[in-house]
């Protein structure tokens, strides 16, 4: 979670709560400074909060090469187009930058990864019976 100068504190919480409801521990990158009861607060929940400059935080993104394959930014403020460019437009960054939104199960998609089955019962058109003793639906 990149929190930048500007964004308001309630939305860090926000943001911070909905990781922990998909069941993830996240990292907290801040532009500067921190109210200190949410800071005490993430700090009794384990959350890893790291003050960092707009230059330092780009300059991080530019070098962290191998561990931002996969990675997901949830930008709470800032410019995606700013992390864009500072990564080199990678395909596999993912970087949510939408306005925060009270909605808990919305701001838990940056957090949660796809999972997607699919099944095909049938060769040229002509369907077989595979998957007839699967149990579907659960």
């Amino acid at each position: 979670i990149r929190f930048s100068d500007g964004a308001d504190p309630a939305d860090l919480v926000r943001v911070v709560l909905a990781a922990f409801a998909a069941g993830t521990t996240p990292t907290v990158s801040a532009s500067g400074w921190i109210e200190t009861a949410i800071e005490r607060a993430l700090d009794d929940l384990g959350v890893f909060v790291e003050v960092q400059t707009e230059h330092e935080w780009r300059t991080m993104l530019r070098r962290a090469d191998a561990e931002l394959a996969g990675a997901r930014i949830r930008l709470v403020g800032g410019s995606a187009s700013a992390i864009t460019m500072a990564t080199g437009g990678r395909p596999d960054l993912a970087v949510w930058s939408d306005p925060v939104v009270m909605s808990g199960r919305l701001e838990m998609l940056p957090f949660l990864r796809e999972q997607a089955i699919s099944i095909t019962a049938h060769r040229f058109g002509t369907p077989n019976h595979l998957t007839d003793h699967l149990e579907l639906g659960r």
